[in-house]
């Protein structure tokens, strides 16, 4: 449900049902939150107003089923999964979510009454907290270097085509598209969901590159032992 609202779906759907078929959401279609976090995550949002985790699976199904059997719906979210892929598979950085925690928000909350101590650790001596990680100047070198790498791969595998490397390379890429996919449309779109498998890729195209300048490093060991 909180992903509806962030591509703007549930807004659509309300506008175009409120009139006729009223539910609990209706009084909250012009401010619903932005991004998906903020539905789950803020304890006193419209995710607790409307029915909290317990008891708002049934209006929640009727809303997502509705969504799902209508073609003008459907269309938007062909169109809103294709967008959020698209930005999700180039965001590669790490640190993200590394950012100061709201000590208003749930979390914080669970955080302070079962952990008291190190809740209190946390907020007062934490670079987190205090805005001190900053992974810009590593995102950088990282991200020329992937490119540099998945070129020089492309490069190497045009110039002597090696099938098996070449399906390797293929498959990598389409789990990385798959998985951008899956987090964009069915979680957030966030660098930290997408990073975590995308250096397979740099790591597979160095691994293509070696082998293109040392193609017979591997067969000479072999036949020396």
């Amino acid at each position: 449900m909180g992903k509806l609202c962030e591509n703007g779906i549930l807004k659509t759907y309300l506008d175009d049902e409120c009139a006729t078929h009223p539910n609990p959401f209706c009084a909250y279609k012009d401010n619903l939150p932005e991004h998906t976090w903020d539905f789950v995550w803020n304890s006193h949002g419209i995710l607790e107003k409307t029915g909290g985790w317990h008891h708002s699976k049934e209006l929640y199904n009727q809303i997502i089923w509705g969504t799902l059997s209508q073609p003008k719906y459907i269309a938007q979210h062909i169109q809103a999964a294709i967008s959020a892929t698209a930005q999700q598979v180039i965001l590669t950085h790490g640190g993200d979510g590394l950012t100061p925690l709201d000590t208003s928000a749930t979390l914080a909350q669970e955080l302070k009454l079962h952990y008291p101590d190190e809740y209190k650790g946390f907020i007062n001596e934490s670079k987190q907290q205090k805005s001190q990680i900053d992974f810009t100047f590593y995102n950088r070198i990282y991200d020329w270097s992937a490119i540099v790498l998945i070129l020089g791969a492309v490069i190497c595998l045009y110039r002597r085509p090696n099938p098996l490397f070449a399906t390797f390379f293929g498959i990598t890429a389409l789990f990385i598209l798959c998985n951008a996919f899956s987090t964009a449309c069915f979680a957030n779109v966030l660098a930290r969901l997408n990073a975590r498998d995308f250096w397979i890729l740099p790591m597979l195209s160095m691994g293509i590159i070696v082998q293109y300048f040392y193609p017979n490093t591997s067969k000479q060991e072999s036949e020396s032992q």
